[in-house]
């Protein structure tokens, strides 16, 4: 399995974040009887929808990044849920590998806990 670097999963939520805050300027901005604002609309569900085929596993793999099974996503679907898992999702690698496998932060680049003979 592997595992996400924080960083990765953030710019995955940025970028969300980023064409959500463009497609409104360009709502508000536009006359909203005209077609373009209709089109624009047509982009911006098919920007979401393949967003969120994204968004999916891409948290899946940062739960699991954390030690958390994948299976902690469905708290979305609760009332508090969205905000446990923001605080579940802000928490650091687990500097051991997990059965899920061992976090990118601590494997790559600098230092290594492995000897080279």
């Amino acid at each position: 399995m592997i595992l996400i670097h924080v960083s990765e999963f953030w710019y995955v939520y940025l970028c969300g974040f980023l064409g959500s805050l463009v497609y409104n300027i360009l709502y508000l901005s536009l006359d909203q009887q005209g077609t373009l604002i209709g089109i624009i609309s047509v982009l911006f569900l098919v920007f979401y929808i393949c967003l969120l085929i994204l968004l999916i596993p891409v948290s899946v793999r940062r739960l699991h990044d954390i030690g958390r099974s994948g299976w902690w996503l469905l708290l979305v679907f609760t009332i508090i849920g969205g905000f446990v898992l923001l605080f579940v999702f802000c928490l650091d690698s687990q500097p051991e590998s997990n059965e899920y496998g061992s976090s990118p932060k601590y494997t790559s680049g600098g230092s290594s806990t492995t000897n080279m003979v």
